[in-house]
């Protein structure tokens, strides 16, 4: 069964608002908030190819936040979008992960993610330094605090400090009902995004980011 076309038209002219108001320098971030089913993650994909599409930002990086995430995963992840290829993944199967708590294959997970890290570093540069006139990085936390929130991976994994030199950065993230903990909602959305979408969600309380 298809969608009804004025959903569809719903989300894509509150796809466009939600893009307009991350041109403001004043706005950097900004939450999807409600019940499960009703379209957040759809809306904010729709954002996110907004965004790329229209040249608004010069990359765009999509988190999945309903999964448990450490140091390692969250790089590579990132790494997987930017399509660099982790040099680690060939010497893994070879090694057979027979001393998976030595001390050396410890030492060898962190140079590993400090070689990701620079990798990621370098291709964020070089896209930045190739956009013309001034874009924002994009980033996308979706489904936050339902096993993962903002906090964990912009704080206590470093992804805050990380892209700051890649600024200005714009976040959206999505959050079911009563999940998410950041300051304020900076969306509400209490209905179905149809038709009737701008009428559901105030875009005036965009905030800024602290990270």
């Amino acid at each position: 069964m298809g969608l009804h076309p004025s959903y569809v038209v719903g989300v894509y002219e509150l796809g466009v608002k939600i893009l307009e108001s991350l041109e403001n320098d004043d706005v950097s971030r900004g939450m999807l908030v409600g019940e499960a089913g009703i379209g957040k993650t759809w809306l904010a994909r729709k954002v996110f190819e907004l965004a790329v599409e229209e040249g608004s930002c010069y990359m765009a990086i999509w988190l999945n936040l309903g999964k448990v995430l450490d140091e390692m995963s969250l790089y590579q992840d990132i790494a997987s979008q930017l399509f660099l290829v982790p040099e680690k993944e060939e010497s893994e199967e070879d090694n057979g992960g027979d001393e998976d708590n030595s001390e050396d294959e410890k030492e060898q997970t962190i140079q590993d993610l400090i070689r990701l890290k620079d990798e990621i570093h370098k291709e964020l540069d070089r896209k930045k330094l190739s956009c013309e006139g001034t874009k924002y990085l994009l980033l996308v936390l979706d489904d936050e605090g339902s096993v993962t929130n903002e906090e964990n991976v912009m704080k206590d994994l470093h992804l805050g400090e990380f892209l700051a030199p890649y600024g200005p950065i714009k976040i959206i993230l999505t959050s079911r009902k009563g999940k998410g903990k950041g300051k304020g909602d900076a969306i509400g959305t209490d209905g179905e995004i149809g038709s009737h979408a701008a009428d559901i969600i105030d875009l005036s309380v965009f905030t800024r980011s602290t990270y």
